[in-house]
């Protein structure tokens, strides 16, 4: 049943990728902000869809290992860094069954994918004085959500700083409006 399930969602990301959804090659605002406060090292880009993020560390001298469970999104991105001439390490991989290393990546991104279960895995994935950058949907009532997932797959707001036990907080913000339909948190956390 597990592999039906997992085979289900990589068709359901692989049609969207497919369709031009989600191509986007402008990395987050979050990541622009902020990368230049860390020292230059390992990355990881969790669920990197097309790879803007990983393409932009890449760029700025970061080793990056970049996991998405779409193979349609990882050609789009491979195609992109080999244009560029930009070496990414794209892992096919659906992240939620992903065996990470202990204390090794200096940076962790995601943006737009649930990780309320894998904080614990990242936490310890991330070296002494490394860094989580997350952006994702947030649940609040009374917000009309045009679009985003589903509540399930949401955050409360302030949610997720409840859940980063080894982490400080550098950076939260929750934007209810920006030209978005749908309300987000950022967050950029330091491993002490």
């Amino acid at each position: 049943m597990e592999f039906k399930m997992k085979r289900k969602k990589a068709r359901k990301w692989d049609k969207r990728y497919s369709k031009g959804d989600h191509t986007a090659e402008s990395p987050t605002n979050l990541l622009k902000k902020w990368h230049d406060k860390i020292k230059k090292g390992k990355a990881l880009d969790i669920a990197c869809g097309a790879g803007k993020n990983s393409l932009y560390l890449a760029k700025k001298g970061f080793d990056v290992d970049a996991t998405d469970i779409s193979k349609k999104a990882l050609e789009i991105a491979s195609k992109r860094s080999n244009k560029k001439d930009l070496d990414v390490n794209w892992i096919k991989d659906d992240f939620e069954k992903t065996k990470l290393p202990c204390r090794y990546y200096d940076l962790v991104i995601s943006t737009n994918f649930y990780l309320k279960r894998d904080i614990p895995r990242i936490e310890k994935a991330i070296k002494n004085k490394g860094w989580f950058f997350y952006k994702h949907h947030l649940d609040i009532e009374n917000f009309n959500i045009i679009k985003g997932p589903p509540k399930k797959y949401r955050f409360k707001p302030n949610e997720i700083k409840e859940d980063l036990k080894n982490m400080e907080i550098h950076y939260y913000q929750e934007i209810r409006s920006s030209g978005t339909s749908t309300p987000i948190f950022e967050l950029v956390a330091r491993k002490e």
